[in-house]
């Protein structure tokens, strides 16, 4: 491999990848930080937090996950409009048009992922807003 080829390959980065595993990551710590606090607030616990000090932090949680989620999604729609697809019908694509291909694959994996996943944020910062005594859900 020569140095042309070398500087293309590191041109393309590991961008996409790290959005959409990102979004993924702050899905789950949103997630599990949320149950945490929540099992706080509700009277079963041993330490009892105020419902209003549990709801605040939920929903700071939430609004930095969405931050997040939805930087990774325009990151991901900016990747797929700078980069061009591929030419149908080309038997024998260079370097740089496979590596630009890759690029706009893992931009759409990292759109579905934070799609989705901003769907599941919203989901589950929701119930701080709607829920106003513990085991309302029950």
């Amino acid at each position: 491999m020569n140095a042309r080829d070398e500087k293309v390959r590191s041109s393309v980065g590991h961008g996409p990848w790290i959005l959409a595993a990102l979004t993924a990551l702050v899905w789950m710590a949103q997630g599990s930080v949320s149950w945490y606090v929540v099992g706080h607030a509700c009277p079963s616990a041993e330490r009892q937090w105020p419902l209003s000090v549990a709801r605040g932090i939920v929903l700071a949680l939430t609004v930095a996950a969405l931050a997040v989620a939805v930087g990774a999604i325009v990151r991901s729609v900016r990747t797929l409009r700078s980069t061009a697809p591929l030419p149908e019908g080309k038997q024998f694509p260079t370097l740089a048009e496979t590596m630009a291909e890759q690029k706009r694959f893992t931009a759409m994996v990292a759109l579905l992922a934070g799609a989705a996943l901003t769907v599941g944020i919203v989901l589950a910062g929701l119930s701080a807003i709607v829920i106003r005594v513990c085991g309302e859900a029950r």
